[in-house]
């Protein structure tokens, strides 16, 4: 029978491309696993004092620097992605009025340099109402309240708004889906 080799190597095919896709993105989906199977090895022990220029969400076992990129474009905030999650520039600082914007990967490739490769991964799994904590500068440490969370396309902008600076705002982004740049998951955040 014809079809029996047509059925084989369609086979093989799609168990070669699903062996590729966890290959490389093998971090995302192990975080996955371990957030779906053991949620309390999650938590980073509620700590209470935190060093400057960080960003806490506990119950998803997100933990990382706020950096700075060297240069505004996409080679600087690539290699600053490297060393944590990234503050858009021109935007507020922690803790100051108007809109806190930082983004971060969800996957990257094994090869890629620096352990941050995945530290959005489970931010889609983040619900209205949850803590973000995220200290400044000195170490001050700010708790923002999550208020809503959407998924937009990449050249909407309209996410990096100041809010006129008068409320105290921090929005969080991750590409979406995993494994793609199609679309931004956006997580905002506000201080009550």
């Amino acid at each position: 029978m014809a079809t029996r080799p047509i059925v084989k190597n369609s086979l093989i095919i799609a168990v070669s491309l699903a062996i590729a896709l966890l290959a490389m993105n093998g971090e995302y989906w192990m975080k996955q696993a371990k957030y779906l199977f053991s949620k309390e090895d999650l938590a980073l022990n509620g700590d209470e004092r935190m060093e400057p220029d960080m960003l806490l969400i506990e119950h998803l076992g997100i933990k990382a620097p706020i950096v700075e990129a060297e240069s505004n474009n996409e080679t600087g905030f690539q290699k600053a992605l490297s060393r944590g999650v990234v503050r858009y520039p021109n935007g507020a600082r922690v803790g100051e009025l108007g809109n806190v914007y930082i983004f971060g990967h969800s996957s990257d490739y094994l090869w890629k340099e620096g352990e941050y490769r995945t530290v959005f991964a489970l931010l889609p799994k983040i619900s209205v109402g949850d803590i973000i904590v995220a200290s400044d500068q000195a170490g001050r440490v700010f708790r923002y309240t999550v208020r809503e969370t959407k998924v937009i396309s990449p050249n909407d902008t309209s996410v990096l708004s100041q809010y006129g600076r008068l409320e105290r705002i921090l929005t969080l982004q991750a590409s979406y889906p995993v494994g793609t740049a199609l679309k931004r998951f956006i997580v905002i955040a506000q201080i009550e």
